[in-house]
């Protein structure tokens, strides 16, 4: 899940380090919705936008740590 959006992610993540590094990016399918100051923001605007479909949201760094987040629409 998300494969297609985590490889966006490796290929414009050169460019969003010039502009954007330490914000969050939005991501759904081959696009880069947005970034954002704050991880809220960024999830809030993929909940508004995508409901319950999967959304990708990444803070914009060098070194990538991995993270695990869950849609809160899947446990309602």
């Amino acid at each position: 899940m998300l494969e297609k959006e985590q490889s966006i992610f490796e290929q414009k993540l050169p460019e969003l380090l010039k502009s954007h590094s330490g914000k969050f990016v939005l991501i759904k399918g081959n696009q880069v919705i947005g970034t954002y100051t704050a991880i809220d923001d960024a999830l809030n605007i993929g909940y508004e936008k995508f409901k319950t479909e999967p959304f990708f949201v990444r803070q914009i760094l060098a070194i990538q740590q991995p993270l695990n987040f869950a849609n809160n629409y899947m446990f309602i």
